[in-house]
């Protein structure tokens, strides 16, 4: 509770200080996303997670890590939703991007992957 605080106020910070396309914007927003899927808060989560990928896709290019990072998180989401065949869907594209721009050696790589393979498996 206290985290989501101190982000809430950092993002206030950041969007009178940056662009509203700005990369730090979509870090603190995706980390606030993670807070509330801890929280079991899931539709909140997937509503910052996807307000995040907003902004990554709009800085970033299209091949980015953090464009599959947000991806893997509106995996996990929907896969806690229960809704197997979105997160498949998510999770299918977190690791193509990661694995043409980062080497397999990557954790984020593996972590893509491990995801991936689960929802195969309980679909």
């Amino acid at each position: 509770e206290k985290a989501l605080e101190y982000y809430d106020k950092a993002l206030k910070i950041q969007e009178k200080c940056l662009s509203s396309s700005h990369p730090n914007l979509a870090i603190t927003i995706y980390n606030m996303g993670s807070i509330k899927r801890s929280e079991s808060k899931y539709q909140k989560a997937l509503e910052l997670y996807n307000r995040a990928l907003k902004i990554r896709e709009k800085s970033l290019l299209v091949n980015h890590p953090n464009i599959a990072r947000s991806y893997h998180g509106i995996a996990l989401v929907q896969e806690n939703m229960g809704e197997h065949p979105k997160a498949l869907s998510w999770a299918e594209r977190a690791v193509q991007i990661s694995e043409h721009s980062m080497s397999d050696e990557q954790p984020h790589v593996q972590l893509y992957r491990n995801t991936l393979n689960r929802l195969v498996k309980n679909l």
